[in-house]
């Protein structure tokens, strides 16, 4: 039986932690909202328990006064971040985040976003509440009295049942808890496997295909923009009466525009991934450091073999971040650059450098300008994708003077600043078009537009990609544009991803090949899915085949759907059993296998 009189002071002093945040949180309403049904009444209760295991695992393994108050607040301590880390991100902190960008971690602008996770007043509290506390046990002996000397073998039975109790029960509530489930799914969880993996891990090539066109051969100008964090939903939108995305407005009446398209997943590495190479990203870590080149057919190296001179140019200057420069050179890119800010004047570099690097429109320009003495050097047709950067979260840096949709201070809200920046990134688009007709590339060239990954603004509450399934973590634009060539025409009866980017370039050339892809061409398709993948928030998948959407939660083990013709803001979801999903987990499982083995 519980004796709350012998419990640890520490143990009690993180129930009312818990139990204070999740009251706070849901009082909000913005960060996190719990339907108090039966199923997660039960969960609550269970997040107690949790923090029973592991507060006393350790209360009974430290036997000197100084250890239980070393781990006592080191635990209490521990716990507050993670409250904090919840109310600033609006999601509990997910292992997976960090161990897959851990590498990147130091670089200067990814130490500037982990920095501004917390405010200065966060880290004041806790070096305040530290000297509290031991003053506390000195004075009361908060964290050595009414204990009750036990065997260190019964400090090891507590963790092992909140070790195996967390691998078997659902995501809890509980910030530490959550946190340390999510590395156990990490490193020992998987998806189940279903009929369609016997199928697909039973063929020598699981993902080999033919792609057949039937136009006309001719080898274009091919320029791709990948859009940083582009939310497609916001294309022929008003907002507070504000057009936020003019431009791109104008140009899906230029070609062909697809408007249900989706990212993938939800970074900018995995949508590089999909979009040159038409393949799933991994589920955990990222392609360009774990992927064998030669496991792939990308773009690059497939348009090398009919001809095109190749390059891969990013805004951001550091071609290290991400791995990207050996990863591009293996996929086949000639020729990896980045902008550089040694090319701009005094002033520009004053004035035009703010956020992850030099602003867009500046940096379209370095890569025409590359892209044109390529082409004059080599003599042949130049494939070639652009990554642009302006619009990368956490969207805080635009200067004042160019703040056009919320001007001044009625910029500063996260929602402002987000479609402020999401139309600046818009309005550099312009720039890089007017560029492209100024230099006579606009009339006989390719022109793709899309984006890395789409990022929330604030529509379900969440304003980080790395929460959430909903379409605005998703939804990305496409169009392609090739004068004379592409009639203007909107598909929007179907649902296609980055994955069909290259079989539809691809057939747009004309050529027939056979090739590793998992996409098909846009243009031959009369039915589609698109599938999309949350690595994080405890893994959510999801299976578009418009205008259903199923969504796969680990975190509950169950799937749902939405019609996003009768229901566009996700807001009934219906409990179902999907055979897309199971098809998804094993396309998932496969070619994660593919990839990964030697």
């Amino acid at each position: 039986m519980l004796n709350l009189n012998k419990t640890w002071f520490t143990t009690k002093f993180l129930w009312f932690l818990y139990f204070g945040s999740l009251a706070f949180f849901h009082i909000r309403g913005d960060i996190q909202k719990i339907v108090f049904n039966t199923e997660n009444i039960i969960v609550i209760c269970l997040g107690f328990f949790s923090l029973y295991f592991l507060s006393e695992s350790f209360n009974h393994a430290c036997k000197s006064r100084f250890m239980r108050t070393f781990w006592g607040i080191f635990l209490i301590i521990l716990y507050y971040f993670g409250i904090k880390y919840h109310y600033r991100t609006t999601n509990s902190f997910d292992y997976a985040v960090f161990i897959d960008n851990i590498r990147d971690a130091l670089n200067p602008e990814s130490a500037k976003v982990v920095a501004g996770t917390f405010k200065s007043k966060d880290i004041w509290i806790a070096v305040y509440m530290i000297p509290v506390l031991i003053f506390l046990e000195i004075w009361k002996k908060i964290f050595s009295k009414s204990f009750v000397q036990r065997r260190f073998t019964f400090s090891g039975l507590f963790l092992g049942i909140y070790l195996i109790g967390l691998f078997n029960l659902p995501y809890l509530f509980e910030e530490v808890s959550y946190t340390v489930k999510t590395g156990l799914e990490y490193y020992f969880g998987g998806l189940e496997k279903g009929e369609h993996y016997k199928e697909l891990s039973s063929k020598e090539n699981p993902f080999s295909k033919e792609l057949l066109s039937t136009r006309e051969r001719k080898n274009p100008h091919i320029f791709i923009v990948a859009l940083e964090s582009f939310n497609g939903l916001y294309i022929n939108k008003k907002v507070d009466g504000k057009v936020i995305t003019p431009v791109m407005n104008e140009l899906t009446k230029e070609g062909l525009y697809a408007k249900n398209f989706y990212g993938n997943s939800i970074q900018t590495t995995k949508g590089h991934f999909s979009i040159l190479c038409s393949r799933l990203p991994l589920l955990r870590g990222k392609a360009s450091y774990k992927v064998d080149p030669s496991k792939v057919d990308c773009l690059p190296k497939e348009l090398g073999k009919i001809g095109y001179e190749s390059l891969f140019f990013q805004i951001y200057s550091n071609l290290e971040f991400d791995n990207a420069r050996a990863f591009m050179k293996g996929i086949g890119f000639k020729h990896v650059q980045a902008a550089l800010p040694s090319k701009l004047t005094e002033k520009q570099r004053n004035e035009n450098i703010w956020g992850w690097g030099i602003q867009d429109d500046l940096g379209y320009k370095q890569y025409l300008d590359s892209s044109l003495e390529i082409i004059k050097q080599s003599e042949k047709p130049l494939f070639s994708m652009v990554a642009t950067i302006s619009h990368h979260m956490k969207f805080n840096y635009i200067p004042q003077s160019q703040r056009y949709i919320y001007p001044g201070d009625s910029g500063n809200g996260r929602k402002e600043r987000y479609l402020n920046s999401l139309h600046l990134s818009d309005k550099y688009l312009g720039t890089f078009i007017d560029l492209l007709k100024e230099k006579g590339l606009y009339e006989n060239s390719l022109i793709i537009l899309t984006g890395d990954h789409s990022f929330p603004g604030g529509e379900h509450g969440y304003y980080s990609n790395e929460m959430g399934y909903n379409e605005e973590s998703f939804r990305i634009p496409f169009i392609a544009i090739w004068k004379n060539q592409i009639e203007p025409q909107v598909i929007d009866k179907l649902a296609f991803s980055q994955l069909d980017i290259a079989p539809t370039i691809y057939d747009y050339l004309g050529y027939n090949l056979k090739i590793r892809a998992s996409g098909q061409s846009i243009l031959q398709a009369t039915e589609s899915v698109a599938p999309i993948v949350q690595p994080y928030d405890g893994l959510y998948l999801g299976s578009i085949n418009w205008p259903s959407k199923y969504v796969w939660s680990k975190r509950f083990n169950k799937t749902v759907v939405y019609n996003l013709l009768e229901d566009p803001m996700e807001l009934r979801p219906v409990d179902i059993e999907s055979k897309e999903i199971s098809i998804l987990k094993d396309t998932l499982t496969v070619n994660e296998n593919t990839l990964l083995t030697k």
